[in-house]
């Protein structure tokens, strides 16, 4: 078995996208959003008492291994892509379904959250959990926010590509 090269550049892409956005930051939350059939949403953020500033979605998944609240240290490195030997022998150990690949995110507990899927899609736009006027580009107000008592509520309803 091998695995399908276009998929393992996507999910570089991705990698590398989450790595480079992150860079300067010295420490990065990501909480599990929704877990149902084989979507899997994470948001991420710097301080979740006001906002999240990255979504990301994973479609057709095939495994989850993780927390559903982690912290990273995203200059130490936040998330990799595994080799290829790694992730075809943890295909053939759980016995998953093809094609899929998969990504790791690095704890600061040194530990690992795994995913396997077929895809991810990220979005970078920043999502407030507060009523904010004057809303520069890519950023917004969480649907989900109570905003006629001044109350915050931090759910996320969904999710668009970036």
């Amino acid at each position: 078995m091998t695995l399908d090269i276009g998929m393992i550049e996507a999910f570089k892409n991705v990698v590398d996208a989450l790595n480079q956005r992150f860079l300067h930051e010295l420490c990065l939350d990501f909480e599990v959003v929704i877990l149902q059939h084989e979507i899997l949403k994470l948001k991420a953020s710097t301080d979740f008492c006001y906002y999240h500033d990255c979504e990301i979605e994973f479609s057709g998944v095939r495994y989850f291994s993780g927390p559903m609240l982690w912290g990273s240290d995203p200059p130490d490195g936040l998330t990799e892509v595994p080799p290829e030997s790694e992730v075809l022998a943890m295909i053939d150990e759980y016995g998953l379904e093809t094609p899929c690949n998969v990504i790791v995110f690095n704890t600061d507990a040194s530990r690992r959250v795994v995913i396997a899927c077929t895809a991810i899609q990220v979005n970078f736009d920043k999502v407030y959990y507060f009523e904010k006027e004057n809303l520069g580009m890519n950023e917004r107000i969480e649907q989900s926010a109570d905003l006629s008592n001044g109350k915050s509520i931090a759910k996320d309803d969904g999710m668009e590509p970036v």
